[in-house]
């Protein structure tokens, strides 16, 4: 495959996602040796610096998916009912006789008649395999995820997220050997490749003028996510907890929908940052004591990595790829428990640790994950594929 040679990716959404930061990352390195198109279903890239030799593509909103966007949110206000936003357009498609999206995402893509497919997404992942194309499917969801989103366990997305799983002429990637074995499960034809994704250590990094220098208190950082399962609730709950025995200082900042949950609920000192930037995020992971990641469970958790690169020791749950990077009182802190008051108790006894030593694992750990490293295998990977 020469430079000349395309390779066209496909976003469900360009929007502030860990997913969509991976496989941006991904096109950015890939754009060095081949041509890369992007197209997104929705959403916008203007928070990510993209490779200036990357094409972006967008899907045009037509009337019908203005409509839909319009009607979405006043039909779950009405009727106070869960329903993944897939879903609720699928139905509408039917109402109105309309063609589902997928299938009109499929016949915008099939104008691109050239080059190799890449995606990182089950929904994109789906449209493509519609088309008949043969692409690689950089696997970023897991079952937790989707079905909190698809918020039905035999809803559409769900079902169609299973059926990715198990595609012919596919060549499957998973980020961690988490997500292997999940693809594994309901694929036994298809040999998955495992490689794990990055951070961009030129901005992830530990910095000189650290901030909030003047506090005395220790201080904690956490990401606020609407999602559930990632569970901002539980670790407000543990810095509650946390903050009866000693004071503590809470750095906040991600997702404005999901602080706005949890605003009420905060019983300590804090500031909030809304939709930091990357330059700023790694400012507040080198200003903290500790990172805290309450997730219920992650298909990589890119956040622990980016702390790491910044000399900041995290605090995280037990259950999935996490753990294929972090060891307990070596490079991070692991919470086998899911007690608030337990967990604020054995942080309080982090200070018996060698804490230096641990920031010092905890950045060589980072080290080990570079976008270099990353891009080649992949490339490799894609290499030969015409």
């Amino acid at each position: 495959m020469n430079k000349e040679y395309k390779l066209n990716f496909l976003f469900w959404t360009l929007s502030k996602f860990g997913g969509t930061k991976i496989m941006f990352e991904v096109a950015n390195y890939l754009a060095n040796y081949y041509k890369i198109n992007i197209f997104g279903v929705h959403g916008n890239s203007e928070w990510f610096t993209l490779n200036k030799k990357v094409k972006i593509f967008k899907m045009k909103k037509t009337s019908y998916l203005k409509a839909i966007n319009v009607l979405f949110p006043q039909f779950k206000r009405i009727y106070n009912k869960e329903i993944d936003w897939l879903e609720f357009e699928r139905i509408i498609s039917k109402i109105t006789n309309s063609k589902f999206l997928y299938e009109k995402v499929k016949k915008r893509i099939e104008k691109f008649d050239d080059g190799f497919w890449i995606t990182g997404f089950y929904q994109a992942a789906y449209t493509l395999s519609l088309s008949s194309k043969p692409f690689l499917f950089y696997v970023l969801d897991f079952p937790e995820s989707v079905k909190e989103l698809c918020n039905l366990h035999l809803s559409t997305c769900y079902n169609i997220f299973l059926k990715t799983l198990n595609l012919e002429n596919v060549i499957y990637v998973a980020l961690s050997k988490y997500v292997a074995e999940i693809i594994r499960k309901y694929n036994k034809n298809e040999e998955v490749k495992i490689i794990y994704p990055a951070v961009d250590h030129k901005i992830f990094k530990p910095v000189k003028m650290k901030m909030f220098e003047e506090v005395k208190e220790l201080k904690i950082m956490l990401l606020t996510y609407w999602q559930k399962w990632k569970q901002t609730d539980f670790g407000i709950k543990i810095l509650n907890q946390l903050n009866k025995k000693i004071k503590i200082f809470g750095i906040l900042a991600g997702s404005l929908r999901g602080f706005r949950k949890i605003k009420n609920k905060i019983q300590f000192n804090y500031v909030y940052y809304p939709e930091p930037s990357d330059k700023l995020l790694a400012k507040l992971y080198s200003s903290a004591d500790f990172f805290l990641f309450p997730s219920k469970c992650e298909s990589f958790g890119l956040p622990i990595l980016e702390a790491m690169a910044c000399k900041t020791i995290p605090i995280h749950t037990s259950k999935g790829a996490p753990l294929e990077f972090t060891k307990d009182g070596v490079n991070s802190f692991i919470m086998l428990e899911n007690n608030p008051k337990n967990i604020a108790e054995k942080i309080l006894k982090l200070k018996q640790y060698d804490l230096e030593n641990i920031r010092k694992n905890a950045f060589k750990t980072s080290k080990k994950f570079n976008w270099e490293k990353t891009g080649k295998k992949i490339k490799k990977l894609i290499k030969g594929v015409k």
